[in-house]
């Protein structure tokens, strides 16, 4: 049996079925999603843009914070972690993992 995850096409599928759901559901769905497929940046991003869409822009803060840490490769997330804090505070307070201080320099 093939998981989800497994799967090549497996955002076209998912955005698919996030379609076919309430626009109430869709926040919780992808958390569960994000949860089964931690690295999946593609779905990290759908994630925070679910978040601004929907205004929670503290949740949005938090879930950035967290994909900083699980996909620290990913830029687009870096500089939306840096936009909402910006937002929040007038000011950046991101920490770096260990090896990705270079990061920083690309999103200031």
């Amino acid at each position: 049996m093939v998981a989800l995850k497994d799967m090549p096409c497996t955002p076209q599928v998912i955005f698919f079925y996030l379609g076919c759901l309430p626009h109430s559901q869709q926040s919780s769905a992808l958390e569960r999603l994000r949860y089964i497929m931690p690295t999946n940046t593609e779905l990290a991003l759908r994630l925070l843009q679910q978040e601004w869409c929907d205004g929670n822009i503290e949740h949005l803060k938090l879930q950035a914070r967290m994909l900083t840490s699980s996909v620290p490769h990913c830029l687009p997330v870096w500089r939306i972690a840096v936009a909402v804090e910006r937002e929040l505070n007038g000011r950046v307070e991101v920490s770096a993992p260990r090896g990705t201080g270079w990061l920083l320099l690309l999103i200031s």
